[in-house]
């Protein structure tokens, strides 16, 4: 049975822009995706003042944390695979989204090579760091950080030094790619801005507090 819920997937891609890699929104997509009703999973529903349900972007929200966290992880882990099977804006050809479980847990792109490239994007990282003559505790740190950055970096509190450190050194990170290596990189990095994004609070990336964090 096809999927009847969708959410908005903002698409982007790596551009050159004033010398530097920068990503650049290139369009959205609308994308399927199970509720926890689909898991036979029964969980009452947020409702508002006027007793209607609660529904945030086209994802519902429910009166139990635990279940609100579970819908959660259920619409990062659908747009993760999605998000791969684009580029720069384009569905990759062959390849179509999921619409139903069936289609949804089949093999997909996030197979043994997507891990192999995210390994790789974190020790390119990891390597630009022992540039820069940083400890082996820092670059493990933020090596960690950067490799786990969807499951960590959404729960660090706005002022942590953690998250400052790895603002900073991720933009200078980027910035230094070649567009060869920012293009074989753009989901880990969208993963990673993505993450940083949700914390919820704008700073200067290359603000001094954010030099001392490491």
């Amino acid at each position: 049975m096809a999927f009847t819920n969708k959410f908005e997937l903002t698409l982007n891609k790596t551009a050159i822009v004033n010398g530097k890699n920068k990503y650049v929104e290139v369009g959205k997509a609308s994308i399927p995706f199970p509720v926890l009703a689909d898991f036979g999973i029964t969980a009452e529903q947020e409702k508002d003042d006027k007793g209607q349900l609660v529904v945030i972007e086209g994802i519902p929200q429910y009166s139990d944390p635990k279940m609100d966290f579970l819908m959660g992880a259920v619409v990062s882990a659908v747009a993760a695979k999605a998000r791969n099977r684009y580029k720069d804006g384009v569905l990759k050809p062959g390849l179509t989204i999921a619409e139903d479980f069936e289609a949804l847990l089949a093999d997909s792109v996030r197979t043994g090579d997507a891990l192999a490239l995210r390994r790789e994007a974190r020790v390119d990282f990891e390597n630009y760091l022992r540039s820069l003559s940083k400890k082996d505790t820092v670059v493990a740190a933020l090596g960690d950080l950067f490799w786990n950055s969807s499951k960590v970096i959404p729960v660090l509190q706005p002022d942590s030094q953690h998250l400052k450190a790895i603002k900073l050194y991720v933009t200078r990170w980027v910035d230094q790619l070649d567009e060869a290596r920012a293009t074989r990189f753009a989901p880990k990095l969208v993963e990673i801005s993505e993450s940083i994004d949700s914390v919820g609070k704008e700073e200067d990336l290359l603000g001094e507090d954010a030099e001392a964090a490491a």
